[in-house]
């Protein structure tokens, strides 16, 4: 635990379906003959997460994901604490200064977890991802909330986390935050064959692979 790599995609006989289906060979049923993939992106994604099943149970247990996300949880209930957040969001790691905006906690943030990554040797291919996207949650979430008319500052961006404490805000949060490893798990795998569909015509170029990724996003 905490040292997974993913290596290389695997040449069983389910990945060789999932490498079918994205280049247009033998056994492949996405999308119609030489036609391109980008509807078949959820039969895509369904045969590429069943093929890599038994990796994706065994990350449960990953330390670097199990801490990750721990680490959420505490900061929406830091912001929560209107008398000393700061010390609160302190004590995660996450120390601001006066005029902090969404960039330096964003950035503060990802040291925070790096850190705890660091302190424990949790490093993994998954505990990476679990950074990321946690990350790209929060950015993604209270981003948005943390610009008022009067700019973006420190209230406007505790208010901005805050919005992710209620249960309806974290619900969005933890599906937004597995989504998002989920999509960078699958891309893993998807991404080492979506060039051989563009050869083969069944993405158009930059702008078709571009349209892949952000199906495959939505579908996480």
């Amino acid at each position: 635990m905490g040292h997974q790599r993913l290596g290389t995609i695997p040449k069983s006989k389910p990945f060789a379906q999932v490498v079918a289906m994205i280049t247009g060979g033998i056994g492949g049923t996405g999308g119609a003959a030489g036609g391109s993939i980008l509807g078949d992106v959820e039969n895509i994604a369904a045969a590429t997460l069943a093929a890599a099943e038994t990796g994706l149970n065994q990350a449960r247990n990953d330390a670097g994901l199990c801490d990750t996300f721990y680490l959420l949880t505490q900061l929406v209930l830091a912001a929560r604490d209107e008398a000393n957040w700061r010390g609160e969001f302190a004590k995660l790691g996450i120390t601001l200064s006066d005029d902090a905006g969404m960039f330096e906690f964003a950035s503060e943030m990802q040291s925070a977890i790096q850190d705890r990554l660091d302190e424990r040797n949790a490093y993994s291919d998954i505990a990476e991802m679990a950074r990321k996207s946690a990350v790209d949650a929060v950015n993604s979430l209270a981003g948005p909330h943390a610009t008022s008319l009067f700019g973006t500052g420190p209230e406007e961006l505790r208010d901005a986390v805050r919005t992710l404490s209620t249960k309806k805000g974290f619900a969005e949060l933890g599906r937004t935050f597995f989504g998002g490893i989920l999509k960078q798990y699958l891309n893993f795998y998807i991404s080492k064959e979506t060039p051989n569909a563009v050869r083969e015509g069944r993405l158009n170029g930059v702008d078709g692979l571009r349209e892949f990724e952000s199906a495959l996003e939505r579908h996480c």
